[in-house]
């Protein structure tokens, strides 16, 4: 194990022993605050890390990098940080306070898509806070269900090393804080049929448009590259009929607030060929997807970097130039 590796982990853990009891009651504001430096520490001491989210970066965004690059990893693992914790107060979190850590933008495309009756697929990216949807939508009166893998399924899946057994201890207490949220938990590598049935009842599904595992891959655009993720997702769209509602959770530096935006629904096309109909549906969204990342690069560069680390034990690389 690497040292970086294991201070991450045992940070890790202090964190989730002491944190869900204690950060509650401190305010958003001061907690943000207090994490700047501890974030800026973790990123001057990530050597290796920093280096591959820099040359992640610049292979995804290319000549269309507006920022500068050591900014755009600063400001990444302030977010990332914040975004950790933000999981420590997910038992807190109600109707009632809902509002003061995150806000609905977009609400009447999710509305008008549900008076279709086929449910609603809302489509998000690993995009900065994206598991904000869940209490966002879930406290707000809808009924949110989620395709989604536990932390604990990294026991199995991460061949770099990563695994150990504090960093095991630090996974099963995420998902314990995680299964306090609004949401039916569906397992992404379990059987498909409660998100058929969510969607005949008219509920939410959420679902990752660049998660692992899967097979079928189709390809997505994002930025310079084109992104290998899963049919499955637009094979869903198309069978069901339920339009897809792309959502993205933003929180700018200057902000306390999540903001989660929905934006106009994608409908799939239904021709002979299923295959390519996933694949004008992927490309559609991607392009949509692209411009999130353009415009805040800072919120998906995490995501690039765990995606960069975990080719090895991907069934297919995310990126064919790893």
């Amino acid at each position: 194990m690497r040292p970086t590796d294991l201070i991450k982990d045992l940070g890790g853990m202090t964190l989730y022993q002491g944190g869900p009891r204690l950060l509650p009651y401190l305010s958003r504001a001061s907690m943000i605050k207090a994490a700047r430096p501890l974030a800026d520490l973790i990123c001057k001491t990530a050597h290796g890390d920093v280096e591959i989210m820099r040359k992640e970066i610049l292979k995804t965004l290319g000549p269309t990098l507006n920022e500068d690059v050591d900014d755009i990893i600063k400001r990444s693992y302030r977010l990332r940080l914040i975004n950790e914790l933000e999981v420590l107060r997910f038992p807190k979190l109600g109707p009632h306070n809902i509002s003061a850590t995150a806000i609905l933008e977009g609400e009447e495309h999710l509305q008008a898509a549900l008076a279709k009756g086929k449910g609603a697929i809302i489509m998000i990216g690993h995009f900065g806070a994206n598991q904000m949807i869940m209490p966002a939508l879930g406290y707000a009166g809808y009924t949110m269900n989620q395709i989604s893998a536990s932390p604990t399924a990294w026991f199995d899946i991460r061949k770099d090393g990563r695994v150990n057994p504090i960093f095991k201890r630090v996974q099963m207490k995420k998902w314990t804080l995680e299964q306090t949220l609004p949401t039916q938990h569906i397992d992404v590598f379990g059987f498909m049929r409660p998100a058929f049935d969510c969607l005949k009842r008219n509920e939410l599904l959420g679902l990752a448009c660049d998660g692992g595992g899967g097979s079928n891959w189709v390809g997505l655009p994002l930025g310079e590259r084109t992104a290998w993720v899963p049919s499955q997702p637009w094979l869903l769209a198309r069978s069901t009929g339920a339009p897809i509602i792309p959502t993205t959770v933003l929180r700018e530096p200057d902000q306390s607030i999540h903001r989660v935006i929905m934006s106009a629904p994608i409908h799939a096309q239904k021709t002979r060929d299923k295959t390519e109909d996933a694949s004008v549906l992927a490309k559609q969204y991607g392009e949509y997807f692209t411009e999130w990342v353009r415009r805040f690069p800072c919120h998906y560069a995490p995501y690039l970097l765990l995606r960069n680390k975990v080719a090895i034990s991907d069934d297919r690389a995310f990126f064919d130039d790893y």
